[in-house]
């Protein structure tokens, strides 16, 4: 059956476990139940906890968590929420899966699938080749958390299977205004089961750049964020006397306001939704980049994406170049721009797709189709990008991710 949007009301469902968990080496009575079908199926760990540590958002300017494979390995393949909260720690929880014929080499994968943290500017190597000095999580959680750390998922093996990776769930606190890098792809090597890596990001107070596949992702935005977080005080509030004309102080130390960048690049097509204060003074800039689409096409799916811009009371002012009329897939412009202030100097949205089609899809173990059976995957079109106010906040990751 396809469909054309998520319907955000609508939580998706964990998979249903045993009384005794069959990978633990217990009652394997319910084996059949996660293993229904003869040869390799998806198989999910339990959701378990790996980092929790002070967190100062004075000293973190950068944090990284996921990321395509590299060198064979290090890819998560898997689903990221981010949530900013009150609390002055970071924790992360992993949840390994892989595809596997039963339980105990379902098990065996799991046990070579761990957390990579590590302070670097490079690319990841398997931990016994970095600075031990470099590491980042204190097993103890007692040391702060380190600038410029990555989050990944490392295989312990030759070559991470092509079925295998983790979902990550993170808390941060919501004073951090540094900014976030996010980064997954599909685990799409298998036809008949094809999960999409999704994104949600509840409460982004600073900057963020995200990068997935043929998935989703969500991102409401901090009520009170601030666009200009390295000014002071004193200086926001002389250019808010000043109207933010040129040259005023906060824009003589920032330039612009910091940013976001949301895409579903590599050739796939990812649907994406940005939740903004209606207050928010910022800049738009909304593109879908497949070639052939034409106005009119909203009954054939995958043939037009649109890309919707709504912020409740906030003032638009599209820019010359936007023609929804002829181009609905390319949107952009500012929101609540000051009337003498520097044009477009607010915080920046940039939502982009690279195609806009119909993407199979299954989103839980339990909802494997069986081999052979992948034509018969939930189809929905991808490629449609949006801003909104209050459409993610109201729901909240929970419910949108699992």
């Amino acid at each position: 059956m396809f469909s054309r949007r998520l319907i955000l009301c609508a939580p998706l469902l964990l998979c249903a476990c045993p009384s005794e968990d069959p990978t633990g080496g217990g009652d394997t009575d319910g084996d059949a139940d996660l293993f229904p079908f003869e040869g390799n199926q998806p198989a999910q760990d339990e959701w378990t906890l790996e980092i929790d540590q002070p967190f100062d958002p004075a000293v973190v300017q950068n944090l990284i968590i996921g990321g395509t494979e590299h060198a064979d390995n290090f890819a998560n393949r898997g689903n990221i929420t981010v949530q900013y909260a009150a609390t002055d720690r970071i924790t992360v929880e992993m949840r390994r899966f892989t595809s596997a014929s039963d339980a105990s080499d379902a098990q065996a994968d799991f046990d070579r699938l761990s957390l990579w943290a590590f302070e670097t500017g490079g690319n990841p190597a398997p931990p016994d080749q970095m600075n031990a000095a470099d590491q980042c999580v204190d097993p103890n959680g007692n040391a702060q958390w380190r600038d410029g750390c990555q989050i990944r998922v490392y295989y312990d093996g030759l070559v991470q299977l092509s079925r295998s990776g983790a979902d990550f769930r993170v808390t941060l606190p919501q004073s951090f205004t540094g900014e976030l890098e996010l980064g997954t792809e599909d685990n799409d090597a298998d036809p008949d089961y094809q999960d999409r890596g999704n994104v949600c990001v509840e409460g982004l107070a600073g900057s963020a750049e995200v990068d997935l596949g043929a998935g989703q992702a969500f991102v409401s935005l901090a009520a009170d964020l601030n666009p200009f977080p390295s000014c002071s005080a004193e200086e926001i509030s002389a250019c808010e006397q000043a109207g933010w004309v040129s040259g005023c102080p906060c824009l003589a130390v920032a330039g612009v306001g910091t940013s976001m960048i949301v895409r579903g690049g590599d050739g796939q097509a990812a649907d994406i939704t940005v939740d903004v204060p209606e207050q928010l003074w910022g800049r738009y800039n909304l593109r879908n980049e497949a070639d052939g689409m034409e106005p009119g096409n909203e009954s054939d799916p995958g043939a037009l994406c649109v890309a919707e811009v709504s912020a409740g009371s906030g003032i638009l002012v599209p820019s010359e170049s936007t023609d929804l009329t002829q181009s609905p897939w390319i949107n952009d412009g500012l929101l609540n721009q000051p009337p003498n202030g520097v044009t477009g100097a607010g915080y920046g949205i940039t939502l982009q797709s690279d195609r806009c089609e119909v993407v199979l899809g299954t989103e839980h173990p339990e909802d494997f189709v069986g081999i052979g059976n992948g034509e018969d995957q939930e189809a929905n079109e991808r490629g449609n990008l949006s801003i909104c106010a209050g459409c993610v906040r109201t729901v909240g990751c929970e419910a949108l991710m699992e």
